[in-house]
């Protein structure tokens, strides 16, 4: 049988920090990554295997965790608010932490997150952007038709706040 390595991330906007550790605690590499698909994927092919990870859930965990999933042995999101050994730590940094997640990983102690499904979250997005549209353009019509008060103008309501096509 093969030894398990575990994986924690650190995940930041540009970049991601990791620590790879086997069963025992030993710590196999450590570093970090360029935050994209394709510096994923060339460091995923130096992993040995079997490995299951854990990330900290944050805004851009989404798409690591949608990429990394096929991959792993197991795949974990971690509760940002429940990590109490990161958030009370004095020495805090990127390394730290990734290193912090791998062990609460490792050692089945790491407070799991609920993950929605990928097309629940996608649903999720569009609905959310399909909001910003049309409050946007709700703000705008009604600058417009503000504007044209302002002026004196006179103006059909019924034109200007109709459904656009």
């Amino acid at each position: 049988m093969q030894p398990m390595y575990y994986i924690g991330l650190d995940v930041h906007k540009q970049k991601i920090s990791y620590c790879v550790k086997d069963g025992s605690g030993k710590i196999y590499a450590e570093g970090w990554i360029p935050a994209t698909r394709f510096d994923l994927d060339r460091w995923m092919k130096t992993l040995p295997q079997p490995w299951s990870a854990a990330l900290e859930a944050t805004m851009f965990s989404d798409w690591i965790y949608d990429h990394l999933k096929p991959h792993a042995t197991e795949l974990k999101v971690a509760h940002p608010l429940m990590l109490r050994a990161i958030a009370v730590a004095t020495k805090k940094n990127d390394r730290i932490d990734a290193n912090k997640i791998c062990d609460c990983l490792r050692c089945d102690f790491l407070p799991e997150c609920y993950t929605a499904p990928t097309a629940i979250r996608e649903r999720r997005r569009t609905l959310r952007h399909r909001n910003l549209l049309v409050r946007q353009t709700v703000q705008m019509k009604i600058k417009t038709s503000t504007l044209l008060m302002e002026a004196g103008v006179s103006y059909n309501k019924q034109k200007l706040h109709q459904a656009s096509n």
